[in-house]
């Protein structure tokens, strides 16, 4: 069955006020604070829909289940482990775009990354950037939307897709 638009922005917006309440119940609620809610739960309406996806292709109940939760494992750790073990390799320190080109395509890494570069003005002291990292540091709440709504737009077709193919319709 799929979940209609109204129900995945309820979703969201939920999403979004869970985050942020705690602060605007004691008096702390900030502009900052309140795209960190948007953003989280742009991030979690992606991530939502990844799960819509797989199990609307997946038809074995317990292997979407795996696949999903394997997916989610792979985005919250797995591409940034990979990218520490290569990290202190001279092609890393050579192709400094390429080696962050997957972490600027994750949705999680690129919350990440905007929280510490972009929310906290930390510095990325030491890193040599090139020209893509450097934009993307400057431009790195643009970049989180361009990302989740690429993400949400990308799953929602594939679970449509995916819909579809069950129901044959």
């Amino acid at each position: 069955m799929l979940v209609s638009p109204s129900a995945n922005r309820v979703y969201a917006r939920t999403a979004s006020a869970l985050t942020v309440a705690p602060a605007a119940l004691t008096g702390g609620l900030t502009p900052a604070l309140m795209l960190v809610g948007a953003a989280a739960a742009g991030v979690c309406l992606a991530l939502a829909l990844v799960g819509f996806a797989v199990g609307f292709w997946v038809r074995d109940h317990v292997r979407g289940l795996l696949l999903a939760l394997g997916i989610w494992f792979v985005l919250l750790f797995g591409i940034d482990l990979l990218l520490l073990a290569l990290a202190g390799s001279a092609w890393a320190s050579r192709h400094a775009d390429v080696w962050a080109f997957p972490l600027m395509i994750n949705p999680l890494s690129a919350l990440r990354v905007t929280m510490v570069f972009a929310f906290e003005r930390t510095a990325p002291a030491g890193i040599g950037t090139g020209p893509v990292v450097g934009w993307w540091l400057e431009h790195a709440g643009v970049w989180l939307t361009v990302v989740v709504t690429g993400w949400i737009t990308g799953m929602f077709a594939i679970s449509v897709a995916g819909a579809r193919r069950r129901v044959d319709l």
